[in-house]
């Protein structure tokens, strides 16, 4: 397996790719509709190796997951990067095995759905216990199951992206436009309301909104009935999602905004959005830093005072990327995230984040203090990482839906150019973190912890 470009074949094309930046928006020449065509031998050979990998997962796989405790909890980890990488593979590529394997997956998924007592479809299960155990609440007992937001978001977000491949290419429509079409009514008429019932906080503020962790979890017991959701006696269960898990959901709104020209899907994302802008930041050095999770309400905090989750940077960099990837496709749907804010992340990699030089780079979480990664999303703003993802290419260590997406649409790349508008006005948000800090500071002096020289029973 090809692990790395050599380096100067590696400066060459990012010297090149830097010319196709500045050039794209006054080009009139559309770009290649399958890039792969015209790819160099590094990037077909990486091609190569990622379909090799990616080909591992089909539907027989994913229909042994059936009635696993946590199928519901890997959705966007484990199986949705993989439809994301067949995707791109198709658009790279252009050869439509790729779509006929991503069909055959999803459709191996929809026969897993589940009804919770009120009759919406979803991905029910209990999560691993393995990993569940570690983190809050710290106990679940067999025969409960809830649906996971976040991951639900991610996997539906690559549906929608199919769907609009379909809806924009009269050659795959009749191939494909009754499954994608099938699958967008499930997402609107089952996912959505079931989200929107059990976890909307809507009302945060008069432009800010939250999703929640669902306050109840179903007993599958038959007949299947709501019970209070597992955990220690006086956890709080309805605590804010972590920011991944809404930068996912504001994604798919987005993806079904530019689908549907849905307006209220549109509206949904801005204000989550504002609450994700509202919790970055700044620092003297125009980078930005934030936390896995912040409180938004009295709700967060725990019977007896104190947080019921932990503010800190998330020691898994991967979790930052899915907020990346969410404020990429905001600022190209104009929507809160600005040009100074892309800039700002570009200056958090670069000069927070990245050690080292472009053909060895080392990287750190945004506080200096964990690890980090490439935030591949950003590659399209910026030379230096576009110079440092050329240089470190690799199927086994990064992102093959990501390798494949930049290498499609590098063409595409320009003068910051605002790529999917589609004439709607931009939505702006004109407060900050400093306003977000002060409404904080006010909720975390509400419920002071408690005195840590008191004794607390286990479970209270």
């Amino acid at each position: 397996m090809t692990q790395r470009m050599c380096p100067l074949i590696a400066l060459a094309a990012a010297a090149a790719l830097c010319l196709v930046r500045g050039a794209a928006a006054q080009d009139a020449a559309p770009p290649p509709e399958h890039a792969l065509a015209k790819a160099a031998a590094e990037e077909k050979q990486l091609y190569e190796n990622i379909r090799r990998i990616v080909l591992r997962l089909g539907p027989q796989e994913v229909a042994a997951q059936a009635g696993q405790r946590c199928l519901g909890e890997t959705l966007g980890t484990r199986i949705a990067p993989i439809l994301e990488a067949q995707f791109w593979a198709y658009r790279y590529s252009g050869d439509k095995a790729w779509l006929d394997r991503f069909v055959s997956i999803v459709e191996a998924l929809m026969a897993q759905l589940g009804s919770d007592p009120s009759g919406r479809k979803g991905w029910f299960s209990g999560p691993d216990s393995r990993a569940f155990a570690a983190r809050w609440p710290t106990t679940w007992p067999d025969g409960h199951a809830t649906a996971f937001q976040g991951q639900e978001a991610r996997l539906c977000a690559v549906l929608v992206d199919l769907a609009l491949l379909v809806k924009e290419s009269p050659d795959l429509r009749a191939a494909y436009a009754a499954k994608t079409d099938a699958w967008v009514r499930t997402i609107r008429d089952d996912l959505l309301p079931k989200w929107h019932k059990e976890g909307l906080l809507a009302g945060l503020s008069d432009d800010r909104a939250v999703f929640l962790y669902p306050a109840r979890a179903i007993k599958t017991a038959t007949p299947a009935a709501w019970t209070p959701y597992p955990g220690l006696l006086g956890e709080k269960d309805n605590i804010t999602l972590p920011h991944p898990d809404l930068s996912d959901i504001a994604r798919l709104h987005l993806k079904l905004w530019q689908l549907t020209g849905d307006q209220d899907a549109r509206r949904l994302a801005a204000r989550l959005m504002r609450w994700q802008k509202s919790c970055l930041r700044p620092n003297k050095n125009d980078s930005y830093t934030w936390n896995f999770w912040d409180p938004s309400g009295d709700y967060d905090f725990r019977p007896q005072g104190g947080l019921a989750f932990g503010m800190y940077v998330s020691p898994d960099p991967l979790q930052h990327l899915r907020d990346v990837e969410a404020f990429v496709e905001a600022y190209h749907s104009g929507v809160v995230i600005d040009e100074t804010d892309i800039k700002r992340l570009v200056a958090t990699q670069t000069a927070v984040m990245l050690q080292g030089d472009a053909e060895r780079p080392k990287w750190v979480a945004p506080d200096s203090q964990k690890r980090g990664m490439l935030w591949m999303p950003l590659v399209e703003f910026d030379d230096r990482l576009e110079e440092v993802f050329m240089g470190n290419l690799d199927a086994r260590l990064m992102d093959f839906g990501g390798i494949l997406r930049i290498f499609q649409e590098k063409p595409r790349y320009g003068a910051w150019k605002q790529r999917k508008l589609r004439g709607a006005e931009t939505v702006r948000w004109r407060n900050t973190f400093v306003d977000y800090k002060k409404d904080m500071e006010t909720l975390i002096k509400s419920h002071p912890p408690p005195d840590p020289r008191t004794v607390i029973p286990r479970g209270k």
